[in-house]
Order: structure tokens, then sequence, then C-alpha cells
């Protein structure tokens, strides 16, 4: 016999197989029915296998077994389920706990069955198979103390006319059906796995602004500190499943809350979603949230702690505020893309693009930019760059490069020009930002059709065709158009200088160095 992994499950256990008339005791036999589903691997069995039961007293020991085995052979099962007649005879049911051990093997086989684990208790239906003396109905039975019917029909109580299996009218202001016990007056139980039928459903016609289809209600003047008119309980380990829901299909509320002098929701150890809007003062939020009062927002912690309170959206960004353990110290930062975009340090000292804390009460990394309040145009950036560099307009329509001498057109006030001849007391600055290297203060952003450095250094186009350039040497303009000179003629000069040479340039070159502009 193949090596199997077989499951038992048990649908139903001691259905009688006959009942008498319960009249005067008459003998009833002592066979019950049990049916049961086989899995094989977690698949349902199909077709026909050789069953074997033996009954016991002990859920585990192979001792006292009860009564000889009972053998059922070839019995056809079909998607898993199978129903036997079991019988063990009159003594072996006499008020005792008892088990079920079963066996299992292939039709055409002829090795020992394979038992399946754990044995099924023996519920205490087939002990209803001892009866006394009752009155005559054939729809009722008596097992000792215990009374019940399975009637095909239905039951009424207070009608004719009944459409459940047990319906209770009251026609006066009384309750129709009134349980009272030290433990759970009623108790209801939806067995079945699936489906969305609930274990109690109530339902009410009145109009009345008060009704309930179900309430409940503490009776007590003093009761304890979580006792509950309602209370819903889901035992479900995952995440799926609430405790307790409400639905409304119109517009009104799916559940409501009240309290005359404390709290009208309470809400502990959880978390809440809202899928709709949350108005708070407010019963028209036009917002995910919106709060209406006088004081607005305030949020505050009973304790310290590392991480004071988040304003993020789903994808890392927001407002987030730290402080530490022991209250010292607090700070505020403000992220887009989960990058910290500016940092308020507990000090006061602002950084922003800092990654750390900033030394300064004001910090930036990167450039600023500032915009004429009335009309928006950038008026001024401070950037990265080594120069200081004013917006101008020049004469030419063709593109000047970066690193050009340009001077003042006498002809067009306002105007610069390239420069064309040697010592032009009209020299205004260098165009910026050639080789890459940007100013360090821009006015004037954007408005203009160059930034022209007026200070500081710059690279700018020097001509060595006659005279060596050393580093320190005086720079004025020269008769190459856009280009500096060695200042040789100090009379001339006057006036002429541009600015310092930083580095060298052999004579018989052209080409860009580094100059430290300083117009004289």
């Amino acid at each position: 016999m193949k090596t199997r992994m077989l499951t038992m499950l048990v649908l139903a256990f001691g259905l009688m197989v006959s009942v008498t008339q319960v009249g005067k005791a008459a003998p009833m036999g002592t066979a019950w029915t049990y049916q049961g589903r086989l899995m094989d691997a977690n698949v349902p069995a199909d077709g026909p296998y050789d069953l074997q039961f033996a009954l016991f007293p002990d859920p585990v020991l192979n001792i006292g077994q009860i009564g000889p085995p009972i053998d059922v052979n070839d019995i056809d099962i079909i998607d898993g389920y199978f129903t036997v007649e079991l019988d063990f005879g009159n003594a072996a049911f006499g008020g005792d706990a008892r088990w079920l051990q079963i066996g299992i093997r292939p039709w055409d086989s002829e090795e020992r069955h394979t038992i399946l684990s754990p044995r099924q208790e023996v519920t205490p239906t087939p002990y209803a198979l001892y009866a006394k003396n009752a009155n005559t109905d054939n729809d009722w039975m008596i097992s000792g103390n215990d009374m019940y019917s399975i009637p095909s029909g239905k039951i009424g109580i207070g009608t004719t006319t009944p459409v459940s299996s047990l319906e209770v009218f009251s026609p006066v202001d009384t309750h129709g059906i009134r349980a009272t016990s030290n433990y759970i007056p009623i108790h209801a139980i939806r067995t079945p796995p699936t489906g969305t039928w609930p274990a109690i459903q109530g339902d009410c016609n009145s109009l009345y602004n008060g009704a309930s289809a179900i309430r409940g209600k503490i009776l007590s003047t003093t009761p304890g500190s979580l006792s509950a008119g309602v209370y819903g309980y889901n035992s479900g380990e995952g995440s799926n499943g609430v405790g307790v829901r409400g639905h409304h299909v119109g517009s009104g509320t799916g559940v409501y809350g009240q309290c005359d002098n404390g709290f009208g929701g309470y809400f502990v150890g959880a978390k809440n979603y809202f899928g709709g809007n949350v108005g708070i003062g407010t019963t028209n939020p036009r917002t995910d949230m919106e709060i209406l009062g006088t004081t607005g927002l305030r949020v505050t912690t009973g304790q310290h702690s590392n991480v004071f309170g988040d304003f993020k959206h789903a994808y890392s960004g927001g407002l987030i505020i730290n402080a530490n353990a022991g209250g010292g110290w607090a700070d505020m930062s403000f992220q887009t893309d989960g990058n910290t975009r500016m940092f308020i340090e507990s000090s006061g000292n602002v950084g922003i693009g800092t990654t750390g804390n900033p030394p300064e009460r004001l910090t930036v990394r990167g450039n600023i930019l500032v915009q004429s309040v009335s009309t928006g145009a950038s008026v001024a950036e401070i950037g990265e760059g080594l120069d200081y560099a004013e917006g101008f307009n020049v004469t030419e329509d063709t593109d000047i490069q970066a690193g050009t001498v340009l001077v003042i057109d006498s002809d067009n006030p306002g105007k610069l020009t390239v420069s064309r001849s040697a010592y032009d007391s009209k020299v205004a600055g260098i165009v910026a930002g050639a080789k890459g290297l940007g100013s360090g203060v821009r006015l004037g952003v954007g408005q203009f059709d160059y930034d022209v450095a007026l200070a500081g250094r710059v690279y700018c186009n020097v001509d060595a065709t006659k005279e060596a350039v050393q580093a320190g040497d005086l720079l004025t303009t020269s008769a190459t158009p856009g280009h500096a000179m060695k200042a040789t003629d100090y009379d001339r000069s006057r006036g002429a200088i541009l600015g310092k040479a930083m580095q060298k340039l052999d004579q018989g070159q052209k080409g860009q160095i580094l100059v430290l502009v300083t117009l004289q």
C-alpha cells in the first residue's frame, strides 16, 4: 500500500438510524450513523476504500478497546464524503467518554489499515439511543433531562403561520422572547464558513428617532470602566475582519457615538482608517481632514520620544518634527521625495539644502535667488562662483563668448561693446562664465544680454603675441577684439587697467587665463 497523507474531516456524529414513536418506552436499535470526509494529500478522495472503526475509552492509549473492530469494505467515497452505520452493542455507551479510531486502506489492498490520528471523540448524540418514557408526540424526543425536536415544518408561538424554524409573535408591548441567565442568556452560532448571513439579525420598522434594530444596555449605574452596551469581538489572528461594523446605504451615518459627558468615540491600541473626508468641528469637510474651531489644531505628546510627529504624503515628503528622549532639544525638517530640503535646528539655526546641523543662523547649500516684490523678476543671485557680475546689454548682434573684454559704448548709453583698441579707458569688465566658472553674485539675473564680471576672479581672453604675461602683471585692453594684454605703458594705462593676471601666458600665445578683476 502506497504511503498516503490522509486526513479526516468530521461532518456529523451519531445521527439516529431510526426513530420510533416516543410513547411507552419501545426498544430501539443500538446502531448509529457516522458521516465524514476523507482528504488524500489535501484533495478529496474518490473511489472505493476499506474502512475500519474501533471504539476506545481513551483518546491515545490502546487499552480497554470496547467490542471488536467494525470493518466496512469497498465503500464508495465521492468527493471525500462517506456515510457508514456503526453498532458497538448495548454496553458501548454507558455515560463515559468514548473515542472512535478510524483505519483506512485502498479496497484492493491486503495490507493493514492506516490508522488516522487523532481519534475522534464521540459526541453525546449516540447516548440519545437510551430513552425512557415520554408523552406521545412523533416530533419530540427525550434523552435524560434533555428534550429536543427535529420537525420537518416550522414552530409558531403566538402565530399560526410561522415563516421561520421558530417564530414568536407578541401582539402587546412586551418581549417576544426573554432569556435570563447568570452566564449568556442567548448564544447564537452560525457554523458554515461561507456566506455573509449574521449569527443574529434584528429588523425594525419604527420611524422613531431613537429606534434601533439591536440594542444593548448596561443596567448598572456603576459599571466597570470597559463595560459596553454593544461589544464586537473578532477572533481572527490576521488583518481580515472587523470587531464592529456599521453600514448606511444612504447619506446617513454608518457608526454614531454619543456621550452626555465623556467621549463620543474612544479608540485604544489601534489604527484608524477613514475612506472619506474627516471633519472635526464641521459636518461638511472639503478635504481629507478639515478642522474648524477656535484653536485649530494642537498636537501634544504626553512624554518625549524619538519621533514627535510627522505630516507626510505617500511619497515620503512633508513635515517631520523630532525630539530627544530627555526633552532637551527638538528640531524640524521639511522633506520632499524622502530628502530633507529645509532644517530648523533646536538652537534656531536654519539650513536649506544642508545635510547636517546648520552652523550659522542661516546656512544655504546652493544658489540664492532674490526676486522683485512687485514684478517677480529676478533681481540678484548668490551662487558658487568667484566673481561679482552685473547684467548689461551689448551693441553687437553676434554671440559673444564668455571671457570677452567689454568696454562702455559711448554711442549707446547704458550699453557695452567688445573692446577693439589698446589702453581703452572705457574698459568695463569681462563676460562671466568662461570655463564653467560661475559668478558668486549676479545682479539683474535674466534681464540683460550678458553677465559682466566687475570684480573677483574670472577667466579672460588674453593676447601675449608681443609681451609674455606673468602672474601679477597689470592687464589692459588690446587691439585684438575682446582680448586683454600686459600693460607696459604706465602713462596710457591710467584708468584703463582691467585687473591683474593670476596665471602666466607665454609670449606669442593667445588664450584664457585666470584674472583678478580690479578696475582702475
